[in-house]
């Protein structure tokens, strides 16, 4: 079977908590093994008929072109945007002409930019006006006191009148000293005066005080809603400020306001801390009307200097397609690759769909607790049908087993009897998907992405509170995948986890945890296999392979100058390897070839 190119539209249900998020602010154990020092593959060079001079020459440093293990260049040659040649400098003389720009990498690495495997851009971006009740490494946060300290000045500091809400993002209460979320009872502390929603890092749960439930319609006589729980008082129904799924959903609704302009100059400014992260391809996954909105506006000004891909939510494409043209080829730097839909909730926020219980069940569950769906596998089924009709990718978020179940068994009926397959699906986080499920991607043309940053954020966590040791053995099972020769991706699913490609490059190789213990050893990937999976293999999710994710000729000129060779440095030096300078097909975006990094 083989895949062919996209097409378009949509359906209905529940969401994701960080997709109403979007929505509403935008409308002991082994070490790891040394890094070997690949033997260089010298490439033919490639060199065309120099009837046409380079606009640039890059030389002078170590250039990765990643099409082969351990294959470099000593130069590369750019012309109009696409890389035209590589190989000796000597080779390349003939396309030196007397407007040729020379750039020394000054003994530096330069290789691909780095491809988004899934993030949420439009919420990233938006996450300049909101508090940040993080813990470390993300934020300050380390209890409850402080997060209600920081809630009040925000409101103290900024004169927030009362009656005005008060958004927090990024609280984790597997890292607070309490181990609990935040109730009502302590954000009260912060202000009664203001409804107050913080969201979860998972971005599936929220806390929000007495004055955010009164304003949101929660009581005691309020049923839980499909696809989510409200959270109650020991012995009672009155809600205790914590809210799951689609309960947590409903808090953020009313919150689609501010102004446009500055929407849009957030975005542009937003762009910037992506491209310093040496990301040339960033992705907006669960985009609703209005972020929708804001990227075609941003890219209709010429604003967008990074290629952004839009996936809408399933059940707004219909909605988004009646008022747009989607683009499904990139129209100043932007285009639609496909359709985000969810499964399942988050592992440590303990909503994921599980085969088996989980090991300590959240407050107010059973011993036999394993999570749940937020759609039913039905209506999976019939958008899987649906979008496999029109050519258009669904990426699925699954962090359950049982919601892979879901996710295969849909494909199963999507794809059957096809050929060629009409479009490649992807399991957004695939943490527990198991080689079942991935013999069942490989046969229907579908790749996972895999959030490896579980392994250091929350691998101690989900080893002791969440999964058990067995299944956290194989969270986010990258060498089952490699094994296939699946062509999977890694991602940071930002704002998850803030964008930083060489610490995800650092928790796909070593897979150590916050304690320091390897996690699921037998899972590790090597330091091109990791670097390949967020360049090229992320690139192939968006059917774009050809154009990204190799230093080859042809290709688009996407290229970051880094301070240090992955190749050449001990496996915890990778996460600490900085960005020095990007290019977006030939033009300096970001930071100078001259760069040092901090501190040289």
């Amino acid at each position: 079977m083989t895949r062919c190119k996209s097409g378009s539209s949509q359906l209905i249900s529940s969401l994701s908590l960080l997709s109403l998020l979007v929505l509403t602010l935008f409308a002991g154990g082994c070490a790891a093994p040394p890094v070997p020092t690949p033997t260089p593959s010298v490439p033919t060079p490639s060199v065309p008929t120099p009837s046409v001079p380079a606009d640039t020459i890059f030389q002078g440093g170590t250039i990765l072109t990643l099409a082969k293990e351990g294959e470099s260049v000593e130069a590369l040659a750019v012309r109009d945007g696409r890389i035209v040649a590589t190989g000796t400098l000597g080779s390349l003389k003939a396309l030196r002409g007397p407007e040729t720009e020379s750039v020394d990498l000054g003994g530096r690495t330069l290789m691909p930019g780095f491809v988004d495997g899934h993030s949420h851009f439009t919420a990233y971006v938006a996450m300049v006006d909101v508090v940040n009740v993080s813990s470390p490494p993300a934020g300050p946060m380390r209890n409850h006191d402080e997060i209600v300290e920081a809630l009040a000045a925000h409101i103290q500091d900024n004169s927030i009148p009362p009656g005005t809400t008060v958004l927090g993002w990024g609280y984790d209460d597997s890292l607070l000293e309490e181990r609990t979320h935040p109730d009502r009872d302590a954000l009260d502390r912060a202000s009664t005066d203001h409804p107050i929603v913080i969201a979860h890092v998972s971005g599936h749960l929220a806390a929000a005080n007495s004055a955010g439930l009164e304003l949101f319609g929660y009581s005691a006589e309020t049923p839980d809603p499909p696809g989510g729980v409200i959270r109650r008082r020991e012995g009672s129904d009155e809600p205790n400020g914590v809210l799951e799924e689609t309960a947590a959903q409903r808090m953020f609704l009313s919150l689609a306001e501010g102004d446009f302009e500055t929407k849009i100059n957030q975005l542009v400014r937003g762009q910037q801390r992506v491209l310093a992260e040496g990301i040339t391809t960033v992705q907006d996954g669960a985009t609703a009307p209005g972020s929708y909105a804001l990227i075609a506006e941003t890219a209709r000004r010429g604003l967008l200097e990074i290629d952004v891909v839009a996936l809408p939510m399933w059940n707004f494409y219909d909605e988004i397609a009646a008022e747009n043209e989607i683009p499904l080829e990139y129209t100043n730097h932007f285009k639609v690759g496909g359709v985000k839909m969810h499964l399942d909730g988050s592992p440590q926020g303990k909503t994921a769909y599980f085969r088996d219980p989980y090991v300590i069940p959240p407050a107010g569950q059973g011993p036999d607790y394993r999570g749940y769906p937020v759609v039913p596998a039905e209506v999976v089924d019939a958008t899987f049908i649906k979008f496999a009709d029109l050519g258009l990718p669904v990426f699925a978020h699954a962090n359950g087993d049982a919601s892979a179940d879901i996710f295969v068994g849909a494909l199963e009926k999507a794809m059957g009897g096809r050929d060629p397959i009409p479009a490649t699906f992807v399991m957004i986080h695939a943490p527990l998907a198991l080689e079942e499920h991935l013999d069942a991607m490989k046969l229907y043309g579908a790749v996972p992405s895999f959030f490896t940053s579980h392994v250091f954020y929350w691998g101690d966590y989900h080893r002791d509170s969440v999964m058990g040791p067995e299944r956290a053995a194989h969270l986010s099972p990258t060498r089952w995948a490699q094994d296939r020769e699946l062509l999977f991706n890694l991602h940071t699913d930002t704002p998850i986890v803030v964008y930083d490609q060489f610490h995800l490059v650092w928790c796909a190789v070593a897979r150590k945890t916050r304690s320091g213990q390897v996690l699921g050893p037998d899972q590790r990937l090597s330091v091109y296999e990791a670097l390949r999976a967020m360049t090229y293999n992320s690139a192939y999710a968006y059917g774009e392979q050809d154009q990204k994710g190799t230093l080859e000729p042809g290709k688009l000129a996407d290229m970051i100058l880094i301070s240090d060779d992955p190749f050449s440095v001990d496996v915890d030096e990778l996460q600490n390897i900085d960005v020095l300078a990007t290019w977006k097909e030939g033009a300096l975006v970001y930071g100078s070839p001259a760069a040092a990094p901090d501190g040289a």
